[in-house]
């Protein structure tokens, strides 16, 4: 998280700076582990850049990658992809945030795919249980659910049966 802010911060306080500007954690949209354990007597390298600019949030990447001594290669051991919203300091609106051109095919690949992340975002966000209740077959499940926690032999909710490592 405070890569992913740096590199905003970096990337933001560009050729085009805005007014006195806070950068803050929208969300960590995913955090994918590629390798099972980090060695803890070989170094790590962490690479953090921007992979997609909004008009006011930016996507930022972070990948962690590890030397592998039998080959003398880098491995890649994780990526994560956070969230940033840019906010004015004199009134806490949103500010506008520097526009991103992608030149490089990687860099094209990596706005496409925060391009997607975005619409993805937006899209469960719209199916969120804040605006959406659950649909016929969703409570069928949720009530399956609850009904086999009851004790059959008792007529009460206060005696419940749970499935093994449940709450």
């Amino acid at each position: 998280d405070t890569l992913a802010g740096w590199v905003g911060f970096k990337y933001f306080k560009g050729p085009t700076e805005r007014p006195p500007f806070s950068l803050v954690t929208a969300c960590v949209d995913c955090i994918k582990l590629k390798e099972d354990l980090i060695n803890s007597s070989e170094d790590i390298k962490l690479c953090g850049f921007v992979s997609w600019a909004g008009k006011t949030s930016l996507e930022i990447t972070i990948l962690i990658d590890q030397i592998d001594p039998s080959r003398g290669k880098y491995k890649s051991l994780a990526e994560a992809v956070f969230v940033m919203v840019a906010r004015s300091l004199e009134d806490g609106s949103a500010a506008v945030v520097n526009k991103f051109d992608a030149l490089t095919d990687e860099e094209k690949k990596f706005n496409e795919r925060g391009e997607n992340n975005k619409l993805l975002r937006r899209e469960k966000k719209d199916q969120s249980l804040f605006k959406v209740a659950p649909t016929a077959e969703e409570r069928h499940i949720i009530h399956d659910m609850f009904l086999e926690t009851l004790n059959p032999t008792k007529s009460t909710f206060h005696s419940r049966v749970k499935p093994e490592n449940t709450v």
